[in-house]
């Protein structure tokens, strides 16, 4: 037996072994990176911070569609309705415990910024039509679910032309902190809980977590099925689920479930109230029953509690979006609920920019100067121009720097358009005289 030929096999299994190993952690790492700054030259670098703040808006739009859907995007066949929200069984007493996993809840995530990823970038229009030149591929999201926060990995190829740079990109990287994580363990808890007990609401685990994590619970019956309402203080927290059970086999149930399916106590569908900052409106509730008191879950609303007029009045520290959850009592105890939400401020302004006033320059003088512009969103802003000075302003900064040349000579009204990534946008103009 030749033991020196089998010793050289085995070494050269080994060291295929250990170079495929290396290759696949290199994948591994490489697809969860992201290109250093430092290599990304001034003027494309607008445009790369315009896809990453393109990153994190769609993953935290994504991450509030998934409070309302008990952490799916597409809804599974196991889901009940409530307020024209579709909201997914946890546990159903057919099937026990068919809640998302940790797992589920990242591939439906992955699967929302993959789908709606592209109406922002939409908005990189705004470069093309100023001389660059950007190609994007297919893209596909990873995200990680973590206990304090949402990690998005975006690979996206984009390729990037303007002027004499040309850049490659290949990944995108978003972080959300939020307490999403937490919301959805509750849940999960709660459903070992019915699955233990299912013929009872947990109402004693519902009082002990609320009391251990700062939450409150909502509940709302609709036939076999019961609505979960996670929720903090502020309404602006929040995590929907639902349990399915079966009533029919509750001992001397029936009388609660005719009572639930008569529907003594009614309310009007409202779907979404929209207002600004600043802004005074006033909604009428419309409900039927029997001397009827009104209540919201979130003090950000003022409601009359006999008439159920809602008055409004936000100011802008309070822009975002908030679930109301409208509950009607009548006298006789029965009671109606209704979902809906409250939009403040969603349509940010567009930027202001500062008064530039009159430029005089002679031939051969540096100009240079700042254009000084604010959003109101707090989002990153682009300059542009067009004519004389094309070319001679930073478009992250807004840095106008030009050295006219005699064959530039004359009076010029230049326009200045500031942009921001919602794609509001402002313009302005000044007068430029050479001599």
């Amino acid at each position: 037996m030749n033991t020196k030929g089998q010793l050289t096999i085995f070494i050269i299994i080994g060291i295929i072994l250990i170079i495929a190993a290396g290759m696949m952690f290199y994948i591994s790492y490489s697809e969860k990176t992201v290109p250093d700054k430092e290599f990304i030259p001034s003027s494309i670098a607008p445009v790369q911070s315009f896809i990453e703040s393109c990153s994190s808006h769609v993953l935290m739009e994504g991450i509030r569609f998934l409070r309302y859907r008990g952490g799916y995007y597409n809804l599974p066949e196991d889901s009940t309705f409530f307020s024209l929200n579709a909201v997914p069984y946890y546990y159903h007493f057919n099937k026990g415990d068919i809640s998302p996993s940790l797992e589920d809840i990242e591939n439906e995530l992955s699967a929302y910024i993959e789908d709606n990823f592209e109406y922002c970038l939409k908005g990189l229009v705004m470069f093309t039509e100023n001389g660059f030149n950007i190609k994007t591929g297919k893209l596909r999201a990873e995200v990680d679910l973590n206990p304090l926060d949402v990690i998005a990995y975006i690979h996206l190829p984009v390729e990037i032309a303007f002027g004499e740079s040309v850049v490659r990109l290949e990944s995108f990287k978003a972080n959300e902190d939020t307490d999403f994580y937490k919301y959805w363990t509750i849940a999960k808890n709660l459903t070992d809980e019915i699955k233990l007990n299912p013929g009872f609401v947990p109402v004693t685990s519902l009082i002990d977590i609320g009391i251990e994590h700062d939450i409150f619970f909502d509940i709302s019956y609709s036939g076999d099925s019961i609505i979960f309402f996670e929720r903090n203080k502020e309404g602006d927290s929040f995590f929907l689920f639902a349990a399915r059970y079966n009533w029919s086999e509750i001992k001397d149930s029936q009388d609660f479930i005719n009572d639930i399916d008569e529907k003594p106590v009614e309310i009007e569908t409202i779907g979404e109230i929209n207002v600004s900052p600043g802004e005074y409106i006033f909604y009428q509730v419309r409900a039927r029953g029997s001397n009827l008191k009104y209540s919201v879950n979130n003090p950000i609303i003022n409601i009359d509690d006999n008439i159920g007029l809602i008055e409004i009045e936000p100011d802008i520290s309070q822009i975002g979006h908030y679930p109301i959850l409208l509950t009607v009592l009548d006298d006789m105890g029965n009671e109606a609920y209704e979902l809906f939400m409250l939009n403040i401020g969603l349509e940010y302004p567009g930027p202001v920019i500062d008064y530039i006033g009159d430029k005089y320059v002679i031939v051969g003088e540096n100009l240079s100067f700042f254009v000084n512009a604010s959003s109101s969103s707090g989002s990153p802003l682009f300059f542009f121009t067009e004519g004389l000075l094309d070319g001679h302003i930073d478009i992250s900064s807004g840095l106008v720097n030009f050295t006219p040349q005699a064959s530039d000579e004359g009076d010029y009204i230049i326009e200045i358009k500031v942009i921001d990534t919602n794609l509001n946008f402002a313009t302005t103009e000044f007068f430029l005289s050479i001599s």
